[in-house]
């Protein structure tokens, strides 16, 4: 639309050149015509560098548009990897929850082996241990 503005503003500048030099038309006619036609080409020139930036903004777009779907793949390929090494993680991670525990229970049965409980009750006359001692 812009082009063919211009186009039409210099055909009319064109047009309005001899008409001027007899004095056909005022000058003031041919002036704005002449500033039509110079607002026209600046136009133009603008809608062009936009279209550039446009351009340019549809090239970076496409390039990060790319650069996603490669991420994409690339997860893809890396995501059965990833769920494998986790799986393995938990696992090892359980393993110490369960030797956590045996060594819980193996520090309960060693308490209890602490206390010597007499199997009557009485009292004791005669001691042959003394407190802190090891027992077998």
């Amino acid at each position: 639309m812009a082009k063919a503005n211009a186009v039409k503003a210099s055909q009319d500048v064109e047009r309005y050149k001899p008409l001027v030099e007899k004095d056909v038309i005022c000058r003031q006619q041919f002036d704005a015509a002449v500033a039509a036609a110079t607002s026209a080409n600046a136009s133009v020139l603008e809608a062009e560098k936009s279209l550039v930036a446009q351009q340019s903004a549809i090239s970076q777009a496409q390039q990060k548009l790319e650069s996603s779907r490669n991420q994409a793949v690339e997860a893809t390929k890396n995501g059965p990897q990833q769920v494998a090494v986790e799986r393995a993680r938990a696992a090892a991670a359980l393993a110490q929850v369960k030797q956590a525990d045996a060594q819980v229970q193996q520090a309960l049965l060693n308490l209890s082996y602490t206390r010597v409980l007499s199997p009557v009750s009485g009292i004791v006359n005669k001691k042959n241990v003394d407190v802190g001692a090891n027992l077998s």
